[in-house]
């Protein structure tokens, strides 16, 4: 049995099926019945004539043999009545005198027909015995007994029941070909708008473009048409106004870059997930010293040109790494945040010097750009990161480009480094199908420990669990690793795609111990952007079927963007093996709002860093635009960073599907969390979100 979002769209009889039973049941029927009555008919003919045929073989015969009646021993009336008899038509004759003595016999001896048995039973003949008084002047001789043969009426009564039976078919397959020509193009367009339907459900809007020639199903295809059309413009309108809004709120007009605001509300957030994945996070500051003196010798339009080509050059570099972003504070700054390892920090800080120092001097006599980086403390506000930065550019030589790193902790070796991804990745390496459970075990048991897993529940508005986020730590040598520096350093060693896979086994083979609830496992772009990858993951998840709990796969929005037409795929692929799927960091990027009408998804959960400023009023009607947009098409809404009760009210009051956070439940180990009682039912989890709420 599938489902679309809760919806059962089969396990019944489908309406095409129920009908055609039912044309066919009724033509067999009717059919059948005019056959028999047909074969009934004529077997009751054959029975009277029978009689008929008997009662004037009779008669005759008595005529014929009355004047013969005083020889002795009938010797010719005898002679008569076998001549007659032996014509073969006859079963039986005899005569017997009025003295009750039979003065002849003749009768047919059984023979086999050519008629089968069962038809014999189905339609039993049954030859009367015809008598006639035979008497010589006026004196009575005697009675004449005559009985017809049923074999020759067998036989006729067969023949016309053969007869019957091809007409009979012909017609009904003639009946039955032109009601299925009438039932095809009644059906057709029910099947069109059936279509249309789950259509809508995998938030495709597609138009029935054939019209029936029924009346009643013309006006139900128009309405149907009008309705998706309706729901399309409705979904547009609200996606398109979100966009805008997001565009006025959080997104520079110049550059298209996200501005302070996006950066502010970013911040908290980032700063939070690096720490739940013992990540650091930087913060960069990139001046522009000469944009005031080209705005003034060149006009705004050069100074334009200036801002755009700096931020071409840092572009370049950013995007080849995950987790960084770049902003615009103001005219003439720039920010960065990313989470990156030592190692990559440095990296990205030479390459972009470099860039800024070989720009021409001439062109930009105070320099082309000033680079500076930070790490960001645990509990540090935006405010008191970004005060130390501009600290460092004041008592920086603002004459030449500088690259400060502060604070930055010795990194592990390569080699060190080289030798953990190794052990991480010992089994999934070849990146070969694990096709059966006897590998799945071996690899398992290897794996667990080197990792940990934990989870953290989304609690829906009723109180029910929806789904548990698992989130997996990396432990070497009874330490923590950071899980952003050991994906960065698996990709340098071109063990990314391995290290993915071995994350999935572990978690996969923790669940199979608990098949009751519904768990969330975080789906890198790795598995989006490669078809090889995504094989490897469905046929993991086949040879695990019906082992694993409930599954929904957590895709970043940057794959909605970038892979849309693989993710599709992948998306259908899934919810073929009964997985659903969320999209997260919802709202991030402006384009995703029309994306998700195209996408078979269940949920979206909300970039973090709207739900925790929800305080601020914009915020709010940006966020109802979101719930608006995605609930127009049938897709669930989950709010993450829900650190406290005024702000799981805020999300219940703009119909947020479910609710993620620190604040009414933290992550927990695997054990723990299926040990707490806000997994035992729903009620209990109701209890929970009560008392969070007062």
């Amino acid at each position: 049995m599938t489902e679309q979002h809760g919806v059962n769209v089969s396990g019944g009889l489908s309406l095409k099926a129920q009908l055609y039973g039912l044309l066919v049941t009724l033509l067999a029927l009717a059919f059948a019945s005019a056959l028999y009555t047909s074969i009934e008919g004529v077997r009751a003919y054959q029975a009277k004539q029978l009689a008929s045929h008997a009662q004037d073989a009779a008669h005759n015969l008595g005529l014929a043999i009355s004047p013969h009646l005083d020889e002795p021993g009938l010797i010719l009336a005898e002679t008569m009545a076998s001549a007659i008899f032996d014509s073969g038509y006859y079963e039986q004759i005899q005569f017997i005198d009025t003295q009750g003595e039979t003065r002849f016999s003749r009768v047919h001896e059984n023979s086999e027909l050519d008629v089968p048995q069962w038809f014999q039973d189905w339609f039993p003949l049954h030859a009367p015995k015809m008598q006639s008084e035979v008497a010589n002047g006026w004196v009575p001789g005697g009675t004449l007994t005559v009985q017809s043969h049923v074999g020759q009426a067998y036989e006729a009564l067969w023949q016309s029941a053969v007869g019957l039976s091809l007409n009979t078919l012909w017609l009904l397959v003639a009946a039955m070909l032109i009601g299925y020509l009438i039932l095809k193009a009644v059906l057709s367009p029910l099947s069109a708008l059936k279509g249309q339907a789950l259509a809508v459900m995998r938030k495709e809007f597609h138009q029935v473009k054939r019209r029936p020639f029924t009346l009643e199903l013309r006006a139900l295809v128009s309405a149907f048409n009008q309705m998706v059309s309706n729901t399309e413009r409705s979904f547009s309108e609200q996606a398109t106004y979100a966009k805008q809004l997001s565009e006025q709120l959080y997104v520079d007009g110049l550059t298209g870059l996200p501005n302070r605001q996006a950066l502010i509300m970013q911040f908290e957030p980032q700063r939070e997930d690096a720490q739940l994945h013992n990540d650091s996070l930087q913060l960069g500051l990139i001046r522009l010293p000469s944009l005031a003196d080209i705005n003034q010798n060149e006009g705004y339009t050069g100074g334009d040109q200036y801002l755009m080509k700096c931020i071409t050059i840092v572009q370049k570099h950013l995007t080849k790494r995950a987790d960084t972003r770049l902003y615009r504070l103001s005219g003439s700054e720039l920010a960065i945040l990313c989470r990156l390892d030592t190692g990559d920090l440095i990296q990205l800080q030479q390459h972009l010097s470099n860039e800024f120092v070989t720009q021409s001097a001439e062109l930009y006599p105070l320099g082309f750009a000033q680079l500076y980086f930070t790490k960001v403390e645990e509990q540090e506000s935006f405010s008191e990161a970004i005060s130390r930065l501009d600290t460092l550019h004041l008592t920086d030589n603002e004459a030449k480009p500088t690259a400060v790193l502060e604070d930055a902790t010795e990194g592990h070796s390569r080699q060190y480094w080289r030798g953990v991804i190794k052990q991480y990745t010992a089994i999934t390496q070849t990146g070969l199908p694990i096709e059966t459970e006897s590998q799945f075990e071996h690899l398992s048991t290897s794996l667990a420990k080197h990792f940990e897993l934990m989870l953290q529940p989304i609690l829906g508005k009723d109180g029910n669990i929806i789904y548990s986020e698992s989130l997996v730590r990396f432990n070497w040598q009874q330490a923590s690793l950071s899980t952003a520096a050991t994906f960065a350093m698996a990709e340098r060693l071109n063990l990314g795609p391995a290290l993915e896979r071995a994350v999935l086994c572990y978690v996969l083979s923790q669940l199979r111990h608990h098949p009751e609830h519904r768990v969330g496992i975080n789906l890198s772009n790795v598995f989006v952007h490669d078809r090889m990858h995504q094989q490897w993951l469905l046929t993991l998840l086949k040879t695990l079927k019906g082992q694993l709990p409930p599954l929904v796969f957590e895709i970043k929005e940057s794959a909605l963007i970038s892979q849309g037409h693989r993710l599709k795929d992948l998306i259908q692929s899934l919810h073929e093996l009964g997985a659903q799927v969320t999209i997260e960091h919802f709202g991030a990027h402006l384009s995703s709002f029309q994306s998700i009408g195209n996408m078979n998804i269940d949920f979206v959960k909300i970039d973090g860093s709207f739900i925790r400023s929800l305080n601020q009023h914009n915020n709010v009607f940006f966020v109802q635009s979101l719930t608006q947009v995605c609930h127009a098409v049938g897709v669930k809404v989950l709010a993450c960073h829900v650190e406290n009760a005024t702000t799981a009210r805020q999300c219940l009051q703009l119909h947020i599907d479910g609710i993620q956070g620190r604040g009414f439940a933290d992550t927990a180990s695997i054990s723990d969390c299926f040990k707490n009682f806000i997994y035992s039912d729903t009620p209990a989890g109701l209890e929970l979100r009560n008392r969070f709420l007062s």
